[in-house]
């Protein structure tokens, strides 16, 4: 092997001395073992000191050392030399200075990028570095930070090390070569190794044995290959890598091609007494339809329960009992196919038989709730949920019993997970399986508005990387397989379950009948609301009257109480009582009133929001009606999957739909919509972090609440800033093919602010001084001055309560109170259980924040007074008017009265969210919070309107807030210690305006949400992606298109003319991945993965006969008449968020800067009498009748497309030449 591998080296060396040119070949990913041979080479980079220790492992510190000694000896090399990877990170910044030759990277192609690399420093020095890229807390290991400039990422897998190097290819512009040879599918030879087999052999741990192979340590060995991956020869290259090598060293291998579904399934019998026991005498297994391939037909066979249950719980066997490779698995089956019985029976199973506890892991509370329930019932008492339904008292039994061992199948949601050490949740137990149950909401969810379900398969993978050994199982009825709008996949990838068990379940539901009726606006009178909720109110009658069992689903909350309101109003001689309505927003005992009625048949009727329905246990739904689609496909056929299911029951799936009714979806979509903008800002931000700490950290803790300024407050901002977090994390690992920023949800045992009253401050010092440093020191009268030391603050007047502590929570909590879990610990504290003064004050959270001017104070004061004043210009000018306004002209009216360039940017929205009235009633009245906010029902862009005249206090408001918040001394920094409560706290609003209007930035540590790690493994990655226009986030454009996608399926799915027979031949393509299928039916254009109608965007303009949907100008929005044209397109451009746009712009600007051209209005409003529909455009030219949108745009032109006006989308196929025509005057 060793003269192999060395002869590889040598003969790659001599290709590059036939060059003639200077070259230095440096070898990325290869093990210590294979490192010391290449370096042991005569042309090997020479120092004074030896490259490796004693125990042959490379020495990072001799590389530090010694970069000028290497850096001189290559800038004389006149031939070539080789070297690790690792000198080349060291001699990044040298290289391109002092060496003139080339540059090329050996990479070791038997690993990937994706997968990680052998290492050659020692395993005890890479253990110090996964844990000091894991935790930002404690003390730093020597080394620790010096390895963190060369790996970016540790892997730990069974016990070996794989790294992820720091990659500088775009920085260097290096050449890159793969080192191995790959072996040809198409050899003869090497086809007579593969051979089909019904029962398996044992196979290799593949990556294992590549590291053996690493090592210097070839055996013969057997490979399991699935027979589809022949025809995906990418999915494949590593292991012919291996062949390669193994036939050039002759070792014996074979390679078994597995059929799917080929290998005799288990029984179940080992299961079944338990499955009779606790189901009943008679219980048998169900038989569930699976596709045999769906990569290449719809092939069905049959797999009984009792066989998936069983070779799970084979699969914990050799997790928790043997150093055998063991494999996940992810299970989709229709609504209503029996698959929570696939993982209750294994639980049962592990916790009687085996003593190990499955972690269920569920998006909702009703789901945990009716499964532990019905688990009960049936005699199961090892079951058991922890949310927050449950009181304190209960949750503390729970635990208790967990580490009694009483209770062994927990249900939780991922918040809960990921915010608690899984230490106690486990009590000392061994965790035996983890379900994620409804896995869609894994991509889909956690992309949304459920960031947690985007953190868990990392935080899985830490419990793994940490030595535990557990599968992992997944199970949905809404994933599709494959295609535009794949979750599979990308939800094996999210989670990292490598090759799971793959059983892709039939869709198809026969005994549900389609009712879709597509109707027209013309025919109906009023708004489109009204009428779709009179023609809802209709369908209750007729459904009341015929006895059946129903499920009535709405978009939005608005419609379920719109809808319930309205039936109950009619006086009709039904019973309302059998219509009942549920949603998240309505009481608890209501909403657990309603389930129950509806479970027991009391309630006929449900209308809901999608908040109901995930794991409803009821068999007898005759009918379920859309108000209107709340999803994208899947979700629609996973929503109506809740009927029939009992074998004597059909269902009808009925909608009256309406061509606008596709609103709702992009409304819905953009509440939960990420931007550009923000994701720019936040890399902003979190270099400011980096860059201001001294000495610099690149580990660091960032609150949510230093994002309130981007996406306001409350747990949908939380939300929002840990999704945009791994968008950014996900896409720069993606373009430089290492973490360039590790992003990590934490539980809450980071330090916190605490201040300690002066009642208990000398009980408080004496116990737990050693964990506690003083930040801040209250005055001791009865004032209280909060603004360190200014002249022109004026003090607020309060009663001193103590100082406040930085208070190492975790490290109390070990040393003295390990016998409490530490949620239970940290609520004692607060709350006067560990100690509480005799004037009843106990320690309470404080929140630092500091706020950074990014100039001298008295010009910040002077800009921030100008842009106040100029707010309340705009808001009195408004007001006056008496109408609403949206976002941009606000700009406008805001830019307007300015004698400055855009101070805010694009952030206008996030401007005027600083101005609206707080709706919930948790704030406290504010009298700077003015507006009032409604989503237009024709458009997701909001409205706005001026309510309360306290707007003329606005600028003397803030300026008697801002002299508060003057720096100390020369510093250019304000840090006060806020209570926890955030009602009260006005500093934040002026941070957020500050930090908007590029003044100051700030950042909040401590507080009630947990913190997140951040790891910037490369900085400067960072600031420069922040500050290039160019930038795009591959994660949001995928997200983006997704929806697009979506929107244009459901919406063709609903107006397409077939049988039923005809859409469950859909249905099953579509969520087989058949995406061409899918598009040929529909009429949709599948492009470039992008599902576009024919008659929308696909078209660059369109222009309609005889059957043009009528038009009325209803806002003829502000003439630019008296400006030229170069000044409009700059004028339109301040909208753009891309730079290709602004390009766009810039190349009309240059056809239009000469001609006769009919000048536009901005901000314009069109009406659709027949449909009751406004849309807003960017640009109007009446007379020409032309309407053009900005690609932001896009739902709005989509809308617009079929009426009598020309319709132009300003996309990057935009048809500019056509499109100056149009507005061209004769």
């Amino acid at each position: 092997m060793e003269e192999l591998f060395r002869g590889r080296v040598k003969k790659l060396i001599a290709q590059y001395e036939q060059s003639g040119k200077s070259t230095v070949l440096f070898f990325l990913g290869f093990s210590a073992w294979q490192s010391r041979i290449i370096m042991s080479l005569e042309c090997a980079l020479r120092v004074e000191e030896p490259w490796f220790d004693e125990e042959g492992y490379l020495e990072i510190g001799v590389i530090e050392r010694t970069a000028k000694q290497m850096a001189l000896s290559l800038s004389c090399n006149t031939g070539v030399a080789v070297g690790l990877y690792e000198h080349l990170i060291k001699l990044k910044d040298i290289l391109p200075i002092m060496y003139e030759g080339r540059i090329v990277t050996v990479v070791n192609n038997m690993f990937s990028k994706e997968h990680r690399y052998p290492c050659c420093s020692s395993p005890e020095g890479i253990e110090v570095l996964r844990h000091y890229l894991e935790e930002p807390d404690g003390d730093i290991a020597e080394n620790a930070e010096l390895l963190s400039n060369y790996y970016a990422g540790v892997k730990n897998v069974s016990g070996e090390y794989l790294i992820a190097p720091m990659q500088y290819r775009d920085d260097l512009n290096y050449e890159e070569i793969l080192f191995f040879d790959e072996a040809d599918l198409g050899d003869t030879c090497l086809a007579s190794r593969f051979r089909m087999v019904s029962t398996l052999a044992a196979s290799v741990d593949f990556i294992k044995y590549r590291l053996e192979l690493s090592s210097g340590n070839a055996s013969s060995a057997c490979f399991l290959v699935e027979k589809s991956a022949l025809d995906k020869p990418e999915a494949m290259r590593e292991l012919l890598v291996v062949i390669s090598l193994l036939n050039e060293l002759g070792v014996q291998y074979e390679v078994i091609l597995e059929e799917p579904f080929s290998e005799k399934q288990p029984s179940g019998d080992n299961l079944l007494p338990m499955l009779r026991r606790y189901w009943g005498d008679g219980a048998r297994y169900r038989d569930l339809l699976f596709y045999r391939n769906p990569d290449t037909s719809t092939e069905l066979i049959n797999i009984s329960q009792g066989a998936i249950a069983e070779q799970i719980v084979e699969e914990v066997v050799k997790a928790t009992t043997t150093e055998d490779p063991f494999q996940n698995m992810f299970i989709t089956a229709p609504t209503g196919a029996g698959k929570s019985l696939l993982f209750q029976l294994p639980a049962i199973y592990l916790a009687e038989k085996m003593g190990l506890v499955t972690l269920v892991v569920e998006p909702t509370k009703a789901l945990m709730n009716d499964q532990v329930y019905a688990l009960r019932d049936r005699g199961v008492r090892c079951a058991a949920a922890l949310n927050s339904d449950i009181s304190y008292a209960e949750r503390l039994d729970i635990t208790e019993r967990i580490k009694a061992g009483d209770a062994s199948i927990i249900y939780l949601s991922p918040e809960l997970l990921l915010s608690n050490n899984i230490s106690d949740l486990l009590g000392g137990r061994r965790l035996g399986l983890v379900v994620v149950d409804e896995a869609h909401t894994v991509s889909l969810w956690g992309k949304d508005f459920r960031s947690d379900y985007w953190f868990l398969g990392d935080y899985l993978s830490k419990l793994r990387n940490s030595g535990m050994r557990f599968p992992i199982m997944c199970l949905t009825a809404t994933a599709v397989y494959g295609g535009v709008d794949d979750v599979v996949f990308e939800t094996i990838e999210e989670l990292e379950l490598g090759a799971p068990k793959l059983f892709i379940g039939s869709v198809r539901r026969d005994d549900i009948a389609f009712n879709i009726n597509v109707l027209n606006k013309a025919e109906y009178s009023g708004p489109i609301d009204m009428v779709k909720t009179e023609l809802a109110s209709d369908r209750i009658e007729e459904y009341i009257r015929s006895g059946g069992h129903v499920l009535m689903y709405c978009p939005f909350r608005s419609h379920v109480n719109g809808i319930h309101d309205s039936f109950s109003s009619r006086g009709s001689n039904l019973d309302s009582g059998k219509v009942m309505k549920f949603h998240a927003g309505l009481d608890s005992d209501y909403r657990k009133a309603a389930e129950r009625r509806f479970k027991d048949g009391s309630c006929r009727l449900m209308i809901c929001t999608k908040a109901y329905g995930m794991g409803v246990d009821v068999d007898d739904i005759t009918d379920i009606y859309h108000f209107a689609p709340t999803g994208n496909l899947a979700d629609y056929i996973q929503e109506i999957g809740r009927g029939g299911r009992r074998r004597d029951v059909s269902a009808v799936a009925t909608i009256d739909f309406f061509h606008m009714d596709s609103r709702y979806y992009a409304q819905l979509y953009s509440m939960s919509s990420l931007r550009l903008k923000q994701l720019r800002e936040i890399m902003k931000k979190l270099f400011q972090i980096y860059n201001k700490s001294r000495p610099r950290k690149q580990n660091f803790l960032v609150s949510p609440d230093s994002f309130t300024y981007l996406f306001g407050e409350g747990s949908e901002a939380v939300n929002k800033t840990k999704s945009a977090l791994m968008m950014i994390a996900r896409d720069l690992e993606s373009k430089y093919g290492f973490p360039v920023v590790i992003v990590r949800s934490k539980p809450s045992y980071t330090k916190n602010y605490v201040c300690i009253p002066d009642s208990v401050v000398d009980e408080f010092s004496s116990k737990y001084g050693k964990y506690a440093k003083r930040v801040y020191q209250a005055s001791r009268g009865k004032t209280l001055a909060l603004h360190n030391g200014s002249k022109k603050g004026r003090p607020i007047t309060a009663r001193s309560v103590g100082d406040t502590f930085e208070v190492d929570m975790a490290r109390i909590w070990e040393d003295d109170f390990s016998d409490k879990t530490f949620a239970a610990f940290k609520r004692d504290f607060f709350e006067g259980e560990i100690m509480k003064g005799r004037d009843g004050l106990s320690p309470s959270m404080r929140q630092r924040l500091e706020i950074r001017y990014g100039e001298d104070f008295d010009i910040v004061v002077k800009k921030f007074n100008g842009y106040m004043k100029a707010i309340e210009a705009v808001f009195g000018s408004f007001r006056q008017k008496g109408r609403e306004f949206s976002a941009k002209e606000f700009k406008r009216s805001f830019l307007d009265r300015l004698e400055e360039q855009n101070p805010f940017g694009d952030f206008t929205e996030q401007i005027l969210a600083a101005f609206v009235k707080d709706v919930s009633g948790t704030c406290r009245r504010s009298t700077i919070r003015v507006l009032a906010k409604r989503q237009g029902r024709e458009s997701p862009d909001p409205r706005y309107v001026v309510q309360d005249k306290a707007y003329i206090n606005i600028q003397k408001k803030f300026e008697r807030l801002l002299n508060r918040c003057e720096p100390f001394g020369e510093s250019r920094s304000y840090v006060t210690y806020l209570s926890s409560d955030k009602v009260t706290k006005e500093e934040f609003e002026l941070a957020t305006l500050l930090e908007l209007f590029g003044l100051a930035t700030y950042e909040a540590r401590g507080g009630k949400e947990p913190e997140i790690f951040i790891r910037l493994n490369d900085p400067s990655k960072v600031q420069a992606l922040a500050n290039d226009p160019r930038y795009r986030n591959s994660e949001l454009d995928r997200l983006n298109l997704r929806h697009h996608n979506a929107k244009n399926i459901i919406t063709s799915f609903f107006t397409k003319d077939m049988d039923d027979g005809s859409r469950w031949d859909l249905i099953e393509k579509y969520f087989i991945g058949d995406d061409d299928y899918v598009a040929e039916v529909l009429g949709l254009d599948n492009s470039e993965g992008k599902m576009k109608t024919v008659s929308g965007p696909a078209k660059k303009a369109k222009k309609t006969g005889g059957n043009a949907k009528e038009v009325s100008v209803s806002n003829e929005g502000t003439s630019l008449k008296n400006m030229p044209y170069s000044e409009i397109w700059k004028y339109v451009a301040a909208d753009c968020e891309y730079e290709w746009e602004e390009r766009l712009l810039l190349s009309i600007s240059d056809l239009t800067a000469n001609g006769s051209f009919e000048k536009p209005n901005y901000g314009a409003e069109i009406t659709i009498p027949s449909e009751d529909s406004t849309i807003a455009c960017s640009l109007m030219w009446p007379k020409s009748k032309v309407l053009l949108f900005l690609e932001e745009d896009i739902d709005a032109y989509e809308r617009a497309v079929g009426s009598e006006w020309n319709c132009h989308l300003a996309s990057q196929e935009l048809d500019v030449g056509a499109f100056v025509d149009a507005i061209r005057m004769a």
